[in-house]
């Protein structure tokens, strides 16, 4: 007797993107579902992803499949629409006069951890925007409790703050619906963040909830149901180097700066790339760098303002311009009295108080 087949007409473009999320994850197979109306897609190792795709489908028996497979043989359809029929351990897939067979593979029941105890809800974009923000450096590149991100939780705000040790950015989401304010913050480990950023991005604008289930965060989106492990741990007291007293302040147009940094950066083979900055009142920002095999110099008339007593410090050009990434139009920093070994600030001259990054000059 012939097995029956589900038949499941999905758009290309959307099963593309979602394969595409899934090898985010790192995930090796992903589990497809026929349901009325839609095929879900699932998938459970180090963090567990469960999404849907609107389709011309009925319900059906359940197939894994190699994901790494799966994905290439999707890719190759130059067509609008793919069709799938689910068959006694096999996918069939049609698209135009393209045909091809998957076989399945046998696999225990899935066990996923998707609910979880409220802690926050807010809108995706800007939990997205606060991510990038503060995830400025690489996760092979830090240590303990750095290697993550943390999200605290406050009445009506969640913070998010990253850190290398070095170098210190914090996030402020007004207005979030916190459940669990006060509560202990969290640490996402860095390298979730690439999956995380994907399902946030494509909510768009979209409220999204977090919650903790155990020692794992649970994400549900419009579209998902996503989990991952936590790290152990908490940040060292970071408010501590944010300087209370910065009576010298430099207001600059943020895209001739991050232009003026990138040129002179260039110049020198210095890991640290170091270059200077003069500050004077009623004179343009001076940058310079200077290596064994080359030198430069720039400076901003129009697009600065200085007040404040005269510095000079050496900045790291890379990790400034990575402070510099979410900032606005206007980039605003602030000096402590001699600070020239003192850590500075840095934010939005347009949204004081969304965006901070603190950085410590460098010993030259």
């Amino acid at each position: 007797m012939t097995a029956q087949k589900t038949t499941v007409a999905v758009p290309t473009d959307a099963f593309k993107n979602k394969l595409r999320q899934f090898a985010a994850l790192g995930a090796r197979t992903v589990t497809l579902t026929p349901e009325e109306g839609r095929l879900l897609l699932r998938a459970a190792r180090d963090q567990d992803l469960e999404t849907a795709i609107l389709a011309d489908s009925a319900a059906g028996a359940e197939l894994t499949l190699p994901l790494e497979l799966l994905a290439a043989t999707v890719r190759s359809v130059k067509s609008d629409e793919i069709e799938l029929n689910f068959a006694d351990k096999q996918l069939e897939l049609q698209a135009g006069s393209f045909e091809a067979t998957l076989v399945a593979y046998e696999q225990d029941p899935l066990e996923m951890v998707l609910e979880g105890d409220p802690l926050a809800a807010l809108p995706a974009d800007r939990l997205r925007r606060a991510l990038l923000a503060t995830n400025q450096t690489d996760s092979a590149f830090t240590l303990g409790a750095f290697a993550g991100l943390q999200l605290e939780f406050y009445p009506k705000r969640l913070r998010v703050a990253g850190s290398d040790g070095y170098r210190l950015a914090i996030c402020e989401i007004e207005g979030a619906r916190v459940d669990q304010p006060e509560r202990e913050p969290v640490l996402l480990p860095r390298q979730h963040l690439n999956a995380i950023n994907a399902l946030l991005e494509e909510a768009g604008e979209a409220e999204v909830t977090l919650a903790l289930a155990g020692n794992r965060l649970v994400l549900h989106t419009p579209a998902a149901r996503y989990s991952a492990p936590l790290y152990e741990g908490r940040y060292p007291d970071y408010e501590r180097v944010i300087p209370a007293e910065t009576p010298n302040v430099l207001t600059v147009a943020t895209k001739p700066l991050k232009q003026a940094l990138k040129r002179l950066a260039a110049l020198t083979d210095n890991p640290n790339k170091p270059v200077h900055l003069h500050l004077e009142e009623g004179a343009p920002l001076h940058l310079e760098t200077e290596s064994d095999y080359a030198s430069g110099a720039e400076n901003l008339h129009e697009d600065a303002g200085y007040q404040g007593e005269p510095l000079k410090l050496a900045v790291n050009a890379s990790y400034l311009l990575a402070a510099l990434e979410p900032v606005g139009e206007t980039a605003r920093f602030a000096f402590q009295q001699n600070s020239q070994q003192s850590p500075f600030t840095l934010n939005d001259a347009g949204d004081p108080e969304g965006y901070l990054a603190v950085l410590v000059p460098l010993r030259v």
